[in-house]
């Protein structure tokens, strides 16, 4: 509901305005400004100069979570609460079904780092990226899992199913071979990963999609809803702008214009790795 409603107002008017001078502007009593509660200055989608983030209608992006500049949340991905991917030059790039979980934040560099790695972050799909991790432009590849706390320097590189324990470390520049299990400071191989584990990575993908869901159930609702009747009843203009450029800013973020989702061949802003599956 709240993020429905920050899609919908104005800011860039809103800002003009402290609390009392808008209760004053709308006549509310006290009971009624609880609806300027809903209404927040934190953006979880932030536009760079031309870099526009662009997540799929399915994804789902918590209300406090911040993604900027150039940085893809594709079909059935989630990030959540807390998180912070910033795409300022080249890009990051958040795989289907994949998972960002509370706490993260998610980088690239700022220039190539060889002539093969031009510095963005690829995630690949069914990956779990645990609670409180730290990835700077780095590569993963699909069915990953991530154990919280750990930390990904620049170009580090974890192959298809393989594994990190929680508060590992992967140094600048190492790789992580398919099928294995990775922990320590600085990570080192501890043993292959069973089927059994393998299957996990996938099980683990879809219940973080499936509960995604859930949650983006509380924030995107199907007009009419009850907070934007309850506005209108109360003579708040809630969902319009005047203001063609602040309209055309306000699309994009996912939820209301299929056109601006992203493709797998899309560019937008610099050039992500070609990944092929990724």
């Amino acid at each position: 509901m709240l993020r429905r409603a920050l899609t919908r107002v104005p800011f860039n008017r809103m800002r003009s305005l402290n609390q009392e001078q808008l209760i004053e502007k709308y006549k509310l009593n006290v009971n009624q400004k609880y609806l300027l509660d809903y209404v927040s200055n934190h953006h979880p989608v932030v536009r760079l100069g031309d870099l526009r983030p662009q997540a799929c209608e399915d994804s789902f992006i918590a209300p406090n979570a911040t993604i900027v500049g150039n940085v893809e949340v594709w079909d059935f991905a989630s990030v959540w609460y807390n998180c912070v991917i910033r795409g300022d030059v080249k890009g990051v790039r958040i795989g289907n079904r994949t998972n960002i979980q509370d706490g993260t934040v998610i980088t690239e560099a700022r220039a190539p780092l060889d002539h093969y790695f031009d510095g963005s972050t690829v995630i690949g799909h069914h990956v779990t990226v645990g609670h409180s991790c730290r990835l700077h432009a780095c590569t993963i590849e699909n069915e990953c899992f991530v154990g919280m706390g750990s930390i990904l320097h620049e170009g580090s590189y974890m192959e298809k199913g393989s594994k990190l324990g929680a508060r590992t470390v992967l140094m600048p520049g190492v790789r992580v071979p398919s099928g294995q299990l990775w922990v320590g400071n600085p990570g080192r191989y501890v043993r292959d990963l069973t089927d059994a584990e393998m299957e996990e990575i996938i099980d683990s993908s879809i219940r973080y999609k499936r509960l995604a869901q859930q949650h983006k159930e509380e924030f995107f609702l199907d007009t009419p809803m009850d907070l934007y009747l309850e506005a209108e009843r109360l003579g708040i203009k809630v969902g319009w702008s005047d203001d063609e450029i602040y309209a055309k800013d306000m699309v994009g973020y996912g939820a209301h214009d299929n056109s601006h989702q992203p493709h797998v061949e899309g560019r937008t802003g610099g050039d992500l790795r070609d990944k092929g599956s990724l």
